[in-house]
């Protein structure tokens, strides 16, 4: 048995000993029966949070009365309490969303399932739990994680009337309001699955717009046949997607993918370079970071995501003369790994040619393999010493150039890194 529930079942233990009832609730239990990992345990009990955090000093209450709870860490897994929500066991699994996430054990090992969800686990089907309409009217969040759900939890299907009640109109008006951080957590859990599936969903209810109406704005946006022979930018990012996910599980360049031509809705084409988008790379970094900053995503995680947007061309364009060593020597190989993973996914879902993206993705590899064997050739003191120059960003500007030299092939000592620097006179 794994650590944390058998940490979970000694504090039920506790608060029986205290003369309360508690037991394991939720995708705990839904997790157990299916063999996934266990990310957290939610514990509902019949005491009081006072109790509870009497019992356990530790635990941090979490949320305003009278839906407070009380956080507590087992190894890398978090412990939620919860006093029930009405008066008994029964009536708190009632109020929760899906039947398979209603279901609760207790310590020696009795399965509660008011609702049902032992037969929906068994045919991995997710159903709102009673009436979906009284469940998507205490929170709208609800369709968002059905959605997430079935992009998550392996061979699960949607039942037909919990689907159709996400196609509410007023949902759509419910969803909008509903505070950034909160769509941006259920977005990334969705990156973990099939994101493609997660996408499809909200668009065939309608959601799609409340939730990424960046997103919903590429429909129609119409793009080079030539580079683009799929079609538009929503059916272009929905074919990157695809090819995404079947390359890599990795939560940033899937998040890329879904966003990298997010500004083509706003980059207006001209007459003389009709579907061009000049500029979206830029544009759409800025716009990710917006995005990024309402969703509450990590810093390290935006970040990353915002530049693989920003130069999500450049494995298949033109090679810039400047600027990628530094990006290589800030970010790392890592980073152009993820690049060209991306880049990879750009080609395929349009126009397939992926002979540039090969000649490019040689010259990083030449760039990176140089810039890891030199090293820091100079540093910004020596840089001033030789060409007598004060302290000031334009040593750094010379010190980019210097790593550009390295990553090109024409400077890989110290010696020719100073020669370099007295023959230019940069």
């Amino acid at each position: 048995m794994k650590q944390e529930i058998k940490t979970a079942l000694e504090w039920l233990l506790a608060l029986e000993n205290e003369g309360y009832e508690g037991a394991l609730v939720g995708g705990a239990v839904r997790d157990l029966f299916l063999g996934l990992p266990i990310t957290d345990v939610d514990i509902a009990t019949s005491a009081p949070l006072e109790v509870v955090l009497r019992l356990w000093p530790g635990a941090k209450p979490v949320g305003k009365p009278p839906l407070q709870t009380a956080l507590l860490q087992c190894g890398s897994v978090s412990v939620e309490f919860c006093s029930y929500c009405g008066f008994s066991l029964e009536h708190d699994l009632g109020r929760r969303d899906f039947t398979v996430n209603a279901m609760a054990m207790t310590r020696l090992g009795t399965l509660v399932d008011p609702r049902g969800g032992e037969k929906d686990l068994t045919r991995r089907r997710l159903r709102f739990n009673g009436k979906a309409s009284e469940r998507l009217g205490e929170d709208a969040v609800r369709a968002v994680r059905l959605f997430r759900f079935a992009a998550t939890l392996p061979l699960f299907t949607v039942a037909p009337d919990s689907e159709s009640a996400c196609r509410d109109p007023e949902l759509y008006r419910m969803i909008a309001r509903v505070p950034g951080e909160r769509l941006g957590k259920e977005l990334m859990k969705a990156l973990e699955g099939d994101i493609g599936l997660f996408l499809d969903m909200l668009n065939g209810t309608g959601l799609l717009g409340a939730i990424l109406p960046e997103i919903e704005a590429l429909k129609g946006i119409e793009q080079d046949p030539d580079k683009h022979p799929e079609g538009d930018a929503y059916l272009h990012t929905r074919l990157c997607l695809d090819t995404v996910q079947k390359l890599t599980p990795d939560p940033a360049i899937r998040a890329a993918a879904l966003l990298h031509d997010v500004a083509k809705a706003s980059c207006a084409s001209t007459e003389d370079a009709p579907a061009c988008f000049t500029g979206h790379e830029k544009d759409g970094a800025d716009l990710v970071r917006e995005m990024a900053r309402k969703w509450a995503w990590p810093q390290e995680f935006a970040e990353v995501v915002t530049s693989l947007v920003r130069w999500h061309r450049m494995p298949s364009a033109a090679w810039p003369e400047g600027g990628m060593a530094r990006q290589i020597r800030v970010l790392g190989g890592e980073w152009l790994e993820r690049l060209f993973v991306l880049g990879y996914a750009d080609v395929l879902a349009g126009s397939g040619r992926l002979m540039p993206w090969m000649e490019n993705r040689a010259r990083a590899l030449a760039g990176l393999f140089r810039l890891e064997q030199a090293g820091r050739l100079l540093d910004g003191r020596e840089v001033m010493d030789i060409l007598g120059l004060a302290e000031g960003p334009r040593v750094g500007e010379i010190l980019a150039k210097l790593d550009e030299a390295v990553a090109c092939g024409e400077v890989s000592t110290p010696a020719e890194a100073r020669s370099w620097l007295i023959r230019d006179r940069h």
